[in-house]
Formats: structure tokens, C-alpha cells, sequence
């Protein structure tokens, strides 16, 4: 629901949109934001982001890239995950 939300420009309506494409446009977009929230996260010492919060960033990324697999070439990409 949020791709579709994000894939709208402002004032636009309401369009029925595959998906799929709304995830690929979603995660076009915002992928590098992510990633880098979960970096952060991950990288914090414990006493900044608790063990929990770390576990759940690791599990977000794996089922972000389970999502866009289909979508993206992620063979470049191996390396920095």
C-alpha cells in the first residue's frame, strides 16, 4: 500500500497500479535511504540502538532484497550486502 501511495505524484488520483511495478518504483526510490537507515542501525553501538532493533533491520533487509529479487540484478550489489 505504501509503493502505491509513493508512486502517486501530488494531486494525482487514484490509479490501479500492478504490484509489482509499485514495489520496483518504491524501492527505486527509496532503496539507498533504506539501506542506510539500516547501516546506521546495524553499525550503532548497543547502548545507542538495542539488540532487538539490529536483529529487526538484518530481517528487513533480507526480506527487501526476498521482494525485489525479481526486480533487480543484485550480482554488483553482493559485495556491500
Amino acid at each position: 500500500m505504501l509503493a502505491s501511495l509513493v508512486d502517486r505524484k501530488g494531486g494525482q488520483a487514484r490509479v490501479s497500479i500492478k504490484s509489482n511495478k509499485a514495489l520496483a518504483s518504491f524501492l527505486d526510490l527509496h532503496v539507498l535511504g533504506m539501506m542506510a537507515h539500516f547501516a546506521d542501525v546495524i553499525d550503532a553501538p548497543l547502548d545507542v540502538h538495542a539488540r532487538e532493533d539490529k536483529l529487526y533491520c538484518l530481517c528487513a533487509i533480507e526480506d527487501m532484497l526476498m521482494m525485489a529479487r525479481d526486480h533487480f540484478n543484485f550480482g554488483i550489489a553482493i559485495p556491500q550486502v
